[in-house]
């Protein structure tokens, strides 16, 4: 068996053995080349260090969160479906299976060794057409053997159809190959992976992976450790062995003690004084409050993200848990409305025409089998896409036409794509010449109902544990779905103008769905109430006010919560001299980096904040990174 996330090498690191991840790679390149993933990724970095201090991390036992997955299987042109690396849909059922098992804990012989994620992965059952899915695609191409470093995008772009289809910021894209190199070294060497959150949701988000990796519980363990990734787990190994801040440094998850890069490829589980080793010397840090290490630590060759060999992998560490949690509520919180492990819509409300009333015609389509010659949806929302069909093909060219609310995006001689975006009705009609160059037409008049919406001026609202706010609905009539994250249950409240809710739970998102009587349009892009009791307000660590509207103002980071009512007094910028070049009172209004009409240069700029939180005066100060 290939060892476990296998390595870029250079000839330097294959003398002295070094291994380096791509998922590790790829982070800090982007980091590097993306002035605009540098500013987000920093302030996530702050965001998630006040997650964690905060103690936002407490945890419940049971499945919390359900993530939706599409596999694209890339095989070899005429390698059929079950053989080599066109892997059947039983080998990704049962690949999928031992992923959820060990996510909760459970490996392959059955014992419970790791702290249950909560986190559980589900084969996709709808599009986002709303449309029946196997969460499985199939495509072939010259490029299931890859070069990670120039075939990954080119690969990637093989599956351009299904971005409407299956979009990084709906479901996880798992896109499996026969075998990965890494170009710059002739061993083909690497079996898996990642993007990590701060990249997505991008057209090449996702993880890649070895259809071998798939084929046996062991194997499946490399898709562990790259959903660790995708999720924001870093190696324990990162960055070696500083531990002056377990929160910033290694891999940012304090219950994971310091691994030096030289020393991972030492491991055996199974041979006699295994796992007896202690890399890093810097385990204790009693002047890190975060630090829960008294005494020095052992390599953790049992971890996941490590890598020692597969049978060694057992566990995450709680850290790494509350790490990845943070990372999917926040930075990847989008994948909590895909809807994507919901089945289609149902067809019972006559949303779909009747396929058991189209007759295939004879060759020489006579007017008598003109009826039903359009398969599609009757009945669609504001916002749809939508796909329509004909088996009619006598005399080509069959042409369509689309009058009404609608937008056509393309057209062929069999099918017609139509996006819907506001509501109103529309009419479909189809044209079909039989072999006497006779026309005859069917028309499909399509209603569109508009999607309800709830009026709430903030995406996201932060309450305490017994708040009550009042949520204010577009229209009184429509029925709401409230779901917590902590509960598998869903409640149903009618809408009498006013909706007031009593939140309990903490570290929970309550997720606000609207809906019509008919329950046929639904809300995707849920409101959230989140239950989080802090008053702090941080400032990024670096910006760049470069005119493109992204990180262009320095300004304070705060919770908008219900509970605490923060008023800033004095907002201050000191250059490198002591020079004070701004300076405000107002907590929305930030610097943007000039000062008296002149753009300061990059480099180091000091901060003080003094403001009051329900009245009581706090004061903070730091440094702050213009980057130009």
């Amino acid at each position: 068996m290939r060892p476990y996330l296998l390595a870029l090498f250079s000839i330097l690191s294959l003398l002295s053995y070094s291994q380096q991840c791509p998922s590790d790679i790829f982070y800090r390149q982007s980091l590097k080349n993306n002035r605009t993933l540098f500013i987000k990724d920093s302030i996530t970095t702050v965001q998630y260090k006040q997650y964690i201090r905060t103690g936002s991390s407490q945890r419940m036992h049971g499945v919390k969160y359900t993530l939706p997955v599409v596999f694209h299987v890339m095989h070899n042109y005429g390698t059929p479906a079950g053989t080599n690396e066109n892997l059947s849909d039983a080998v990704i059922i049962n690949a999928l299976s031992y992923l959820n098992a060990f996510y909760r804990g459970i490996i392959c012989n059955g014992d419970t060794t790791s702290p249950d994620t909560e986190i559980q992965f589900c084969l996709a059952q709808s599009n986002t057409n709303g449309q029946q899915s196997s969460g499985i695609t199939r495509h072939a191409t010259n490029l299931t053997d890859m070069k990670m470093c120039c075939d990954d995008a080119t690969m990637k772009q093989i599956t351009k159809d299904q971005p409407d289809v299956y979009p990084p910021d709906k479901y996880i894209n798992i896109w499996v190959v026969n075998s990965i190199c890494p170009d710059c070294i002739p061993l083909c060497d690497v079996a898996g992976y990642a993007t990590l959150p701060s990249a997505g949701p991008g057209s090449t988000d996702g993880i890649v992976i070895e259809a071998n990796t798939l084929t046996s519980c062991e194997g499946v363990k490399t898709l562990v450790h790259e959903m660790g990734h995708y999720l924001g787990l870093l190696h324990p190994f990162q960055n070696g062995c500083a531990n002056g801040d377990c929160l910033t440094d290694g891999d940012g998850v304090c219950d994971t003690p310091p691994v030096d890069d030289f020393s991972i490829y030492n491991y055996d589980c199974t041979a006699p004084g295994g796992g007896t080793k202690n890399s890093c010397r810097t385990d204790v840090n009693f002047s890190d409050t975060n630090n829960p290490f008294t005494v020095e630590q052992l390599d953790l060759q049992q971890n996941f993200m490590d890598y020692s060999p597969a049978t060694c992998k057992n566990s995450f560490t709680q850290g790494q848990i509350d790490r990845m949690i943070f990372y999917l509520t926040n930075t990847r919180n989008y994948l909590l409305s895909s809807g994507g492990c919901n089945p289609p819509i149902d067809s019972s409300v006559s949303n779909i025409d009747d396929t058991a009333n189209i007759i295939s015609p004879p060759p020489s389509c006579p007017v008598s089998y003109r009826a039903n010659l359009i398969r599609g949806r009757k009945v669609v929302c504001a916002g749809d896409v939508v796909t329509y069909s004909t088996f009619f093909i006598c005399n080509t060219p069959n042409t369509w036409k689309l009058s009404g609310d609608g937008a056509l995006l393309s057209s062929s001689n069999t099918s017609i794509r139509v996006s819907f975006k506001n509501a109103g009705t529309a009419a479909i009609t189809l044209s079909v010449h039989n072999i006497c160059n006779t026309e005859f037409t069917d028309t499909l008049f399509v209603t569109i109902n508009p999607v309800p919406g709830i009026s709430l001026p903030e995406k996201q609202v932060i309450v305490c544990p017994d708040e009550v706010p009042v949520l204010h609905p577009v229209s009184a009539g429509d029925y709401f779905k409230v779901v917590n994250q902590g509960s598998a249950s869903w409640a149903n409240y009618k809408n009498t103008g006013t909706l007031s809710l009593p939140f309990q739970a903490t570290d929970s998102c309550y997720f606000i769905h609207p809906y019509f009587n008919n329950n046929f349009c639904t809300v995707t892009d849920s409101f959230c109430i989140k239950v989080l009791c802090t008053d702090e307000v941080e400032v990024p660590t670096a910006f760049t006010p470069n005119g493109d509207n992204l990180n262009d103002i320095l300004k304070p980071v705060y919770y908008k919560h219900l509970h605490y009512i923060v008023q800033l007094q004095q907002f201050s910028i000191y250059n490198r001299w002591g020079v004070l070049v701004f300076m405000s009172s107002d907590i929305e209004k930030g610097w943007n980096g000039i000062q008296n009409g002149i753009k300061m240069n990059s480099g180091t700029y000091v901060w003080t904040l003094d403001y009051l939180v329900n009245n009581k005066l706090k004061k903070k100060k730091g440094t702050v990174i213009l980057i130009r």
